[in-house]
């Protein structure tokens, strides 16, 4: 009993000093230089962000417009409160809206064609070269897993809960990773301003679509 609640008080220790701490990156990227991520206020979807040459514009919550709930399978008439932001490299975009988990609540009946039936934490529609979905969905133990198409390949998402030199991992996640079937595509490290990892040798079409998501888990926060 001593020893579980050592290491639940262990873990609550980390989750409140995750600013003074890296992420365990995972050996794919442990021998590249990460993007770091500039942002007034990390974390607020009200406030651009940008690493390396992309970046947000624009962001706001309005109520959906529409485009994003008939991407999302959503009915057409709701009006639910999203996030919108476009995320662009300076010559193409990806035009973002998200509904958070807060919001998702108001969503009396979840279509069983989207996101498999499963209500998620964080729903986006995301118009470019092609209008495709993003999810995720919590797990147990604050753990994460999501999904979203590209316009050449789908891709994974998991939570990541460990950070430098620590045994056990933090209570809320400290970064996510992105796969497609060949491996890692990208690290994200959500703790203190936020550093971004790619997989060397992509497009510039498959990066600009990988940042989009990017932006979204930098913003998202799993306890609202």
């Amino acid at each position: 009993m001593r020893l579980i609640s050592a290491i639940i008080l262990f873990t609550y220790a980390v989750a409140f000093n995750l600013d003074a701490r890296q992420i365990q990156s995972i050996k794919a990227f442990q021998a590249l230089e990460p993007y770091q991520v500039i942002s007034p206020e990390p974390r607020q979807w009200s406030n651009a962000l940008s690493f390396g040459i992309w970046h947000t514009t624009s962001p706001q919550q309005h109520h959906t417009q529409g485009s994003a709930l008939a991407i999302l399978g959503l009915p057409l008439d709701a009006q639910t409160p999203a996030y919108q932001l476009t995320m662009t490299n300076g010559l193409q975009w990806q035009y973002l809206e998200c509904v958070s988990r807060r919001h998702l609540t108001e969503i009396a009946h979840w279509p069983v064609h989207s996101n498999k039936g499963q209500k998620p934490a964080l729903a986006c529609g995301i118009s470019g070269l092609a209008d495709v979905t993003f999810y995720l969905t919590p797990e147990w133990d604050n753990q994460f897993v999501g999904y979203s198409e590209l316009s050449d390949r789908s891709i994974k998402i998991r939570s990541l809960h460990f950070l430098e030199k620590t045994t056990y991992p933090t209570l809320f996640p400290v970064g996510y990773l992105l796969t497609d079937e060949q491996g890692a595509l990208a690290q994200v490290e959500i703790s203190g301003s936020g550093r971004v990892w790619f997989r060397p040798g992509l497009t510039d079409q498959t990066q600009l679509e990988l940042a989009a998501r990017v932006a979204v888990l930098l913003l998202f926060n799993p306890q609202n």
